[in-house]
């Protein structure tokens, strides 16, 4: 029987010896593994914050409610530069533009009006003609007469007004009279 209460006690404290080592061990993994884990959160925060930061501009006209330029997040689609415009007007024809279209910085993204064709590679149509709704204000500075300040004219009129009705219109806009009219009127239609 002492015989054998010896081999439990030598048993029992291997058993000890062996846990204590296993669990030294076992410690000094789980501390290599939290201090990886620590590095993983401060790059996803770093990371986040680089996102966080990166913006883009975009110039929302034509059938919108609130024209005008707009701060969104980097990736944003047509529709949510729609959305920060106030929403489409109700004469706004949003079956021929792609709602769901990246945007990039500096985009400017023109909202049709009902019947109105939309050009997405620019205002200036195959028949050689410059919309006057969609043209940006280099676009407008190629037509005779039209200069960098009457091209700004041009732009901020039809953003407050909802863009132009017939060509006719385009004499609402300061400087823009009858003999000014006369030299774009057959390069120009809405």
């Amino acid at each position: 029987m002492k015989f054998n209460k010896k081999i439990l006690f030598a048993l029992i404290a291997i058993c000890f010896i062996v846990l204590g080592l296993f669990y030294v061990n076992s410690g000094s993994e789980n501390e290599d593994y939290s201090l990886s884990q620590d590095d993983e959160i401060e790059y996803e925060s770093a990371e986040s914050e680089i996102t966080e930061k990166s913006v883009i501009y975009v110039h929302v006209c034509g059938q919108v409610n609130n024209p005008g330029v707009f701060e969104l997040e980097s990736g944003s689609r047509v529709f949510a530069a729609i959305e920060a415009a106030g929403g489409i007007s109700e004469f706004a024809d949003t079956q021929s533009i792609n709602l769901a279209k990246e945007i990039k910085d500096g985009e400017q993204i023109y909202i049709p009006e009902i019947g109105e064709q939309a050009n997405e590679s620019g205002a200036l149509a195959s028949d050689g003609l410059l919309n006057i709704n969609t043209a940006s204000a280099d676009e407008l500075t190629t037509l005779p007469g039209i200069g960098q300040s009457r091209a700004k004219t041009i732009i901020d009129y039809r953003e407050k007004n909802g863009g132009f009705s017939a060509i006719e219109d385009i004499m609402n806009v300061t400087g823009i009279k009858d003999a000014s009219f006369a030299k774009i009127k057959d390069l120009i239609k809405v």
